[in-house]
């Protein structure tokens, strides 16, 4: 199992040996920093929680399709641009904050048995026959694997607690329809939401989208949470997303959301919001 120096503080996985892969190596070094910043009782007063991380990207059309039965292969690289679908403003080293809110979800069920994650996100991207969710969802058994190779129990148990949702194409309706699959599958609703997200994005979550599922699903501020993970590591980036995320929070003040959509559903398969 290893001695006490090599043991995380945070979780009963263990790092990964160093002569295994060095995408196994690099997963398991992000996954027990994620867990560092997370708070470990976040859960510890509830029932029936459930976190929700919206995606932000897609795989491309080189990532093959046949990979959503097969599982992706142990090299495969998860921070490699070319994997992804970037719009214009995302920048290649982005995809490193993709893949670390998939990891957070990753160490929320496994420390809390009974919380659920769901990786929210429609067909965003054009060209590719991957959803949001898809993607989020095969990093996870990927990453997994990677984490406990040896423990596929453990594997199976975490991912029975997470499910996909592919119909959302922005922020609220990540929380909306998340929620509605939560309720479909379980027939009751949380009692308590966290949300995995740029730090950036807090006080748009906070003024705009948890007041909204608030008055739709009757939960409470305090059963709200937001977690934020990723932070821009480029001043110009930074100033350039903060004033996208303020266009976008105009949109939804204004419950304009068709020029959201037309942004984030170009093969107009999403559900009417």
């Amino acid at each position: 199992m290893g001695n006490r120096a090599e043991h995380c503080d945070h979780c009963d996985i263990y790092p990964v040996k160093p002569e295994t892969s060095p995408s196994a190596i690099n997963i398991s070094t992000l996954f027990h920093q994620t867990c560092s910043e997370i708070n470990p009782d976040l859960f510890a007063h509830y029932s029936h929680p459930l976190v929700i991380v919206g995606g932000h990207a897609t795989f491309s059309e080189k990532v093959n399709e046949h990979f959503l039965n097969s599982g992706l292969p142990d090299n495969f690289d998860p921070f490699c641009p070319d994997s992804w679908v970037l719009q214009d403003f995302q920048e290649p080293w982005e995809t490193r904050i993709y893949v670390q809110h998939i990891l957070a979800a990753i160490a929320i069920t496994h420390r809390c048995p009974h919380a659920k994650a769901c990786f929210s996100g429609g067909y965003t991207r054009k060209g590719t026959p991957w959803s949001e969710a898809d993607t989020y969802t095969l990093l996870a058994q990927w990453s997994l694997k990677q984490l406990l190779p040896k423990n596929q129990s453990a594997q199976q148990t975490i991912l029975s607690q997470i499910f996909p949702e592919s119909a959302s194409t922005d922020t609220q309706t990540n929380l909306t329809y998340s929620l509605a699959q939560y309720h479909t599958l379980h027939h009751h609703l949380p009692d308590c939401v966290a949300v995995v997200s740029w730090s950036f994005k807090e006080e748009r979550f906070r003024s705009l989208h948890f007041p909204s599922i608030e008055q739709t699903f009757g939960l409470l501020p305090h059963q709200l949470v937001f977690i934020p993970l990723g932070t821009m590591l480029d001043p110009e980036a930074e100033k350039f997303h903060k004033d996208r995320n303020a266009w976008l929070a105009n949109c939804y003040k204004r419950h304009d959301t068709r020029a959201v959509m037309a942004l984030r559903d170009p093969c107009r398969v999403s559900l009417p919001v």
